[in-house]
């Protein structure tokens, strides 16, 4: 017994079963796609799920167009209900679980469209094709990150379950459409009397735009994590803009293209030169701008719009499969099943491509391969104009530079590339930035980290722990980047084994421009390299370690928050020998106060002893069995290694002491658990703006909160003269919140009452500081704080100054300021400016010399356009005058 709800009723009824279906699905494979970064990382796990579902979605569906009735969508809902939620269980047991989880899901989810298309007949696809599209959309920007941020795992599956059971339930009550005698249900479809399509060809034209628009998609999230970010939520919405873009083109492009076989093709050339605009620098630059709007004023909506118009290339392909259906001959249900059985074999074939022909072929190759196989399609099919025009769309792709080049995160005018590849994982640059006057190592648009006086601590991540073991034979660094870690390990002539375990080759390929830094530690003998997922590295390494090293990328970035969960740190307990050691990073000025804590708090509750010392701004995490001993044995008096400490303030029993700061253990109890089950971190917003301002103070005041004593075994025998280093570094540590949190009032940002507080005449910083000097004058981190708190002050008091037109006050702190930070070629640019704006063109000459010989780039710049919108009329012109007579002499 069914429901009569007239035809239009039936139409909203399949619709809406079409768009629950996408919603369900994106869900479970967002689940799916999960629970494989778990295992082969963030890159290859997400090309790897998306080609596995796409495959397995295919082959459902084809085996779905044999069903005769489409009261068998309740049967599709249930068994589509049942997998997302398996699937959501094998999240966290491993590689193998999650691959065949992750295949039955997309079988069971593929067959909803054949017999919903069965129902709706072929004049109704285009609609159902976008609808399904659109719905994925809504899942997998709103409703699945909405449940997995705040329930989880279990919470993201249940809403699958639900929305699939739902899809499968609301056309299964419809009253099945009236058939003749025989099996199959008629149809008045002309289509179905007469096919414009062979078989063969429209075979050949799905599985060739199946693989275009897999190389379109990983294309797309390599360029998304350039001009959106490579945190959780961009790529969130680079994806929910794909398949934006994609049911856009189902829904407007059939009724505009011929009807016959040309019509796929002409969505395929469409596509193929719509991806023209990928390598034209302003397109990014816009499409970026958008995206940094949207994040600034949190707004979702802009975020997702942003993606769209990245994803804009691939609004043609959205139509190949709506308008193949159209051409083809039978019944709509049965030929859309045969249809997306040539998928399967597409989407496999994206997989070798995607893991071997990056890194050969760049992504430029990959999107003229594709071009290249329309030109082909169009010679089978007999239409040479459209051969002719894919086969030169083909050779302007593949002559055109690299897509990734015209982002603006490498094309920054103060950047000077060195290097750049596509590595499976992610894009590798190292570029010196010359407006800070450091090295730095790029993945994606992330600054992973550099060789300026801001990465010391990088040093302090081999040296604390090596220390603090007895004898430490045989250790490992987790995450190579500039190989800093990995060098100051290599000092230790105890180190008989030093294990490197990195995720991307191209990582160690770059290591050599850092040959500074990281002592050229891969041609020591000792060095044994892995390269590979380091979780799965570890356990070859069971019971061996007596140390382990590692600064992966930030906590809440995909692929990298399986490094900082409870289960992670239960499994490198197990990598430990006896008395082992484990030393981890905590950026506090990157992570917002939840994210921090929960950090933290996973680290303390996964040891029995578990401490936080602080470096510089940085956190160093270090977990023991127990009490790690502190011999003065173990720091050597002359020596490279000797002086390393020394400039590090790590050269004795006391340096150590004094960057100790809080046990672990004591807190942390009620926050809610990382786990690999529920890495909720990576599902909250992540904020842009002012609210970034407010995480250093806000993580350094809870850190303050929970200070301890420093052990009583360290504190024995120690001198006045060390107790006095100690409190200059306590004095140092609040300090430095005082230091952050003067920078965020200034910008406007609102701090929680548990940030320490200035006098009301401000003082409160000045006194920390001279009494941390007084106490010890030669501390490196006194000095470091000093120097920076100077520059702070002055390079922003001296440009409010300028900007007020008081260019003759502004002089003397940005003098003081370039004199901190000689190597800020902005802190030049703003001094030359004041001395212009006095009179003193010889001075601002020769500022100006000195900015524009460490930073040709320098005046095309943000900073530098932010620095001389400043200025007012009169000295921006005589600016030009100095320039003017720069450029004439050299």
């Amino acid at each position: 017994m069914g429901f009569g709800l007239g035809r239009w009723g039936a139409s909203c009824t399949l619709g809406s079963s079409a768009f629950l279906a996408g919603a369900s699905g994106m869900i479970t494979q967002r689940l799916g796609l999960s629970a494989l970064d778990l295992s082969l990382g963030a890159g290859l796990g997400a090309a790897t799920g998306l080609s596995l579902y796409l495959a397995s979605w295919a082959l459902g569906a084809w085996r779905a167009g044999f069903w005769i009735t489409g009261a068998n969508t309740l049967l599709a809902g249930g068994a589509a209900g049942c997998s997302a939620g398996l699937l959501g269980w094998s999240v966290g047991r491993g590689v193998w679980w999650s691959l065949v989880c992750l295949c039955l899901a997309g079988f069971c989810q593929g067959l909803f469209l054949p017999l919903l298309a069965r129902r709706r007949g072929a004049e109704g696809i285009p609609q159902l094709w976008a609808l399904n599209l659109a719905g994925a959309l809504v899942g997998v920007v709103l409703l699945g990150e909405w449940a997995a941020a705040n329930y989880g795992v279990v919470g993201a599956a249940l809403c699958a379950v639900l929305a699939a059971l739902l899809a499968g339930a609301l056309p299964s009550r419809l009253r099945p459409p009236r058939s003749g005698s025989g099996n199959a249900p008629q149809s008045t479809d002309p289509a179905q009397q007469q096919a414009l399509l062979s078989p063969r060809a429209a075979c050949a034209i799905v599985v060739s735009a199946t693989l275009f628009t897999g190389l379109s998609e990983s294309v797309l999230l390599r360029l998304a994590a350039l001009d959106l970010g490579s945190m959780h939520a961009a790529m969130g919405h680079a994806l929910g803009g794909a398949l934006g873009a994609l049911a856009l083109g189902a829904w407007l492009l059939p009724r505009w293209l011929p009807k016959d076989g040309r019509g796929p093709l002409w969505c395929l050339l469409l596509a193929a030169v719509a991806h023209g605009v990928w390598f034209w620098p302003e397109f990014h630059l816009g499409t970026s701008q958008l995206y940094g709007w949207g994040a600034a004023a949190s707004g979702g909506a802009a975020g997702l719009l942003a993606g769209v118009l990245l994803a804009l290339p691939l609004l043609p392909l959205g139509a190949v499969v709506p308008t193949v259906h159209r051409a083809m001959g039978g019944e709509s249900g049965r030929r859309l099943g045969d249809l997306l059985l040539p998928e399967a074999l597409g989407a496999l074939l994206v997989l070798p491509l995607l893991w071997f022909g990056t890194a050969f072929f760049g992504a430029e190759g990959l999107l003229a391969l594709s071009a290249g196989l329309l030109c082909f399609l169009a010679l089978m099919l007999g239409s040479r104009g459209l051969a002719a025009s894919a086969a030169t769309t083909a050779l302007v792709l593949a002559w055109l530079p690299a897509p990734a080049m015209q982002t603006p995160a490498l094309r920054r005018s103060e950047f000077h590339l060195l290097a750049q590849v596509q590595g499976p994982h992610f894009s590798v640059a190292v570029v010196d930035d010359q407006l800070r006057g450091e090295r730095t190592l790029m993945t994606n648009d992330f600054r992973a980290t550099a060789t300026g006086p801001d990465y010391h601590y990088m040093h302090a991540l081999g040296h604390l722990p090596a220390l603090l073991h007895p004898a430490p034979m045989k250790v490992a660094v987790l995450a190579f980047g500039t190989g800093t870690t990995a060098g100051a390990l290599a000092m230790h002539k105890e180190v008989q084994e030093l294990h490197i375990l990195e995720l991307s080759r191209a990582v160690i390929e770059k290591a050599p421009h850092f040959a500074a830094v990281n002592r050229n530690v891969l041609r020591d003998p000792r060095v044994r390299l892995s390269i590979g997922d380091g979780r799965r590295s570890l356990k070859d390494l069971s019971g061996e370690l007596d140390l382990l090293t590692m600064e992966p990328l930030l906590p809440d970035a995909p692929g990298a928050v399986y490094l900082y969960t409870e289960d992670f740190y239960a499994e490198a307990r197990e990598a430990l020998a006896p008395g082992g050691i484990l030393c981890q990073w905590v950026p506090p000025h990157a992570l917002r106060p939840e994210t921090c804590r929960a950090v933290v708090g996973a680290f303390g509750r996964s040891f029995p002893w578990a401490a936080v010392f602080q470096y510089g701004s940085q956190w160093i995490m270090i977990g023991a069995e127990e009490l790690p001993p502190l011999d003065s044995g173990r720091f050597p008096t002359e020596g490279p290694l000797a002086e390393a400490l020394t400039g590090l303030g790590l050269q004795d029993r006391a340096g150590i002491a004094a960057h100790f700061w809080v046990l672990c253990p004591e807190f942390g109890a009620d926050e809610r658990a990382l786990r690999d089950r529920d890495p909720w971190i990576l599902h909250r917003p992540r904020p842009t703006g002012l609210e970034v301002l407010t995480w250093l103070p806000e993580n350094m005041a809870w850190l303050r909160s929970k200070q301890a004593l420093l052990p009583g075994a360290w504190a024995a025998d120690l001198s006045a003269r060390d107790r006095r280093g100690l409190e200059a570094l306590s004095k140092v540590r609040l300090a430095r919140e005082l230091l952050s949190a003067r920078r965020a009032l200034k910008a406007g940002a609102r701090l929680s009452g548990a940030v320490a507080q200035e006098t009301v005449n401000g003082e409160g910083l000045e006194l920390l500081l001279a009494e941390a000097n007084e106490l010890a004058p030669n501390n490196h981190e006194v000095l470091g704080l000093l120097r920076e708190a100077s520059f702070q002050e002055n390079f922003s008091s001296g440009l409010g100054l300028l900007a007020a037109g008081q260019s003759t006050r502004a002089l003397a702190p940005l003098l003081s300021a370039a004199e901190a930070k000689p190597r800020r070629s902005d802190a030049h640019l703003a001094f030359a400016l004041a001395a212009e704006g006095q009179g003193s063109q010889g001075v601002a000459l020769a500022a100006i010399r000195k900015a524009l010989e460490q930073c040709p780039g320098l005046l095309e710049s943000r900073a530098a356009r932010k620095i001389t919108a400043l200025a007012p009329g009169e000295t921006a012109s005589l600016l030009r005058r100095v320039l003017d007579q720069a450029k004439s002499n050299p």
